[in-house]
């Protein structure tokens, strides 16, 4: 009888969403990720690049240049303790604003896909971040990036 009333209120919703969303740990899988979305991105990245994250830039790089050759339109939010060599590179690819406050990182591409990066895992600190894509998620990420991006915390550099 209850199975049954159950039933009938799950039907009754119509069909459930089934979004894809991975947790992710250690750098080479994280990195593999970060990369797939770099190579499908389209029209626009937003990335929010906290100050122990920079030593990964090196191997971004690459594929932040063939980015703007596809004319995307790339944003990096970051710590105004990046050194300024690792500014120069990145600037060549995209407009960077610095904040002293970073909650974490992450990177929005086309406002469809999004990878957010954690603090280390249980398992021996690897690193630990979550890929979707989930529209609402990565809808919601832009608007935290965009608020963190326009704020008057933020400086251009």
């Amino acid at each position: 009888m209850a199975l049954e009333e159950l039933m009938a209120i799950y039907v009754s919703r119509g069909e459930q969403e089934k979004p894809d969303i991975w947790i992710m740990r250690g750098t080479n899988e994280i990195l593999s990720r970060v990369k797939n979305l770099l190579l499908n991105c389209r029209t626009e990245l937003l990335i929010a690049l906290p100050p122990q994250l920079v030593s990964l830039t090196d191997r971004i790089e690459p594929l932040m240049a063939a980015l703007k050759e596809k004319g995307v339109k790339s944003l990096i939010l970051t710590s105004p303790e990046l050194p300024p060599e690792a500014a120069a590179r990145l600037g060549r690819y995209a407009e960077i604003r610095t904040r002293k406050t970073m909650y974490g990182g992450g990177l929005v591409s086309d406002s469809r896909e999004v990878v957010l990066l954690l603090a280390g895992g249980e398992q021996g600190g690897l690193p630990l971040a979550i890929w979707a894509s989930h529209h609402g998620l990565a809808s919601f990420a832009k608007d935290y990036f965009e608020f963190l991006w326009n704020s008057p915390e933020t400086t251009k550099l």
